[in-house]
C-alpha cells in the first residue's frame, strides 16, 4: 500500500512538473531550455520540502482556487470571442465517445484520476476534529468535483470545437501567445502548481524515511535533505524525459488510483469478511454499528445470505478493477512511449 501511495503522489508531482514546464515555455520567464526550466523548478520546490512547518503553504489554497477559477473564466471568454456559440451546432454523435481504444483508456485514466484524492483524505481522517463526518464530506466533494469537471471539460471542448477539433494537450496551449492575459494565466497556474508540489512530496519523503530505520535522521538531517532533493530531481528528470502532461495523468489514474481506490478496498474487505465469517457467532471485528454494515439479521440464514451477496459484490469489483487497470495501464504506457 505504501508503494502504491508513493507512486501515486510522485506521479502527480511529475504531472505537475510537466505542466509547469509546458506553461512556462510560452511565457517570458522561460530560460529557453526545457532542461533549465526543469532545474529551476527543482531549485524552488526542493527547499520548500525541507521546511519543518508547511502550514503557511496551506493558506494559499484559497488563492489557488481563485486563480484556477479566473483561468477557466478567461478560457471560456476566449472561446466565446473566437468562435461564439457556433461549436454547439458542430457537435455530432461521434463526439460523445472516444474514437479508439487508446482514446478510451486515456479518458478512463483522466476520469479516475479525479477520484485519486480519496485514499489520501482518509489517511488524514483521524487528525480531523470530527472524523465521522469525513465520508460524507468526501462524497459531497466528489459530486461537486465530478459535476464541475463535466461542465468545464465539455463546455470548453464545445466552445473551441470550430478552431480546435481535438485537444492534443492541455487547453492553455491553445490560447494565444501574444496577449498578456494568457501569459498571466500560465504564470499564475505555474505558481499554484509549484506551491502545491511540496505538500505532496513531504508525505513521500516521510514514507521513505520511515523505511530507513538504520539511519538516524533526527541527528543527521542532511540525509533528510538529500532524500527530498533527490525526489525533486527524480520528478523533474522524468517530466523532462516524458513531456506529456495528459499521458502522465492518464497513466497515474489507470494504474495507481484504480489500485488504491477500486482494487485494494474490495480485496481488504474480502479478507476481513472471510475472517469475520470464521469467527464464532457474536464476535464482531468491525468497530462500526450493524446499521452501517447493512444491519445483520438475527437469523443465521439471513446473515449468511448477506455475506454471500457482499462477497459477490467485492469479487466483481476486484475483478473489474484489476482488468481495467491492467488494460488501460498497458495501452496508455505504450501510447506514452510512442508520444515520447
Amino acid at each position: 500500500m505504501d508503494v502504491a501511495l508513493l507512486v501515486l503522489l510522485l506521479g502527480v508531482v511529475i504531472a505537475y512538473e510537466d505542466a509547469i514546464i509546458s506553461f512556462v515555455s510560452l511565457t517570458p520567464v522561460t530560460t529557453g531550455s526545457a532542461a533549465l526550466d526543469s532545474l529551476a523548478t527543482v531549485l524552488i520546490i526542493a527547499p520548500l520540502t525541507c521546511v519543518e512547518d508547511l502550514h503557511f503553504l496551506s493558506k494559499t489554497s484559497a488563492l489557488g482556487i481563485f486563480i484556477i477559477f479566473i483561468s477557466f473564466a478567461v478560457i471560456f471568454a476566449s472561446g466565446l470571442i473566437e468562435n461564439r456559440l457556433s461549436g454547439i451546432w458542430d457537435v455530432s454523435w461521434d463526439d460523445m465517445w472516444p474514437n479508439s481504444l487508446t482514446g478510451a483508456c486515456n479518458w478512463f485514466g483522466v476520469t479516475v484520476f479525479g477520484f485519486g484524492a480519496v485514499p489520501i483524505t482518509f489517511n488524514l481522517m483521524e487528525s480531523m476534529q470530527d472524523p465521522r463526518g469525513m465520508p460524507r464530506a468526501t462524497e459531497i466533494a466528489l459530486w461537486i468535483v465530478g459535476c464541475t469537471y463535466a461542465i468545464i471539460g465539455n463546455g470548453i471542448g464545445i466552445l473551441f470545437k470550430p478552431s480546435v477539433p481535438e485537444f492534443k494537450s492541455d487547453v492553455l496551449q491553445e490560447l494565444p501567445d501574444s496577449s498578456w492575459i494568457p501569459t498571466m494565466i500560465r504564470v499564475s497556474m505555474s505558481l499554484v502548481l509549484t506551491i502545491t508540489a511540496p505538500i505532496l512530496l513531504v508525505p513521500c519523503a516521510e514514507i521513505i524515511e520511515g523505511k530507513l530505520r538504520m539511519v538516524d535522521l533526527e541527528h543527521k538531517p542532511q540525509y533528510r535533505i538529500l532524500i527530498r532533493f533527490g525526489m525533486c530531481f527524480f520528478c523533474a528528470s522524468v517530466a523532462f524525459i516524458v513531456p506529456s502532461f495528459v499521458h502522465i495523468i492518464s497513466f497515474i489514474g489507470a494504474f495507481c488510483v484504480v489500485l488504491t481506490s477500486f482494487v485494494f478496498p474490495p480485496l481488504l474487505h474480502l479478507a476481513l469478511l472471510r475472517k469475520k465469517m470464521s469467527e464464532t457467532e457474536g464476535v464482531r471485528l468491525f468497530k462500526r454499528s450493524d446499521k452501517e454494515l447493512g444491519r445483520f439479521a438475527k437469523k443465521q440464514d439471513e446473515t449468511e445470505r448477506y455475506w454471500r451477496r457482499t462477497l459477490q459484490v467485492d469479487a466483481v469489483l476486484l475483478l473489474l478493477g484489476t482488468i481495467l487497470s491492467l488494460l488501460a495501464s498497458v495501452v496508455i504506457f505504450l501510447d506514452l512511449i510512442r508520444a515520447s
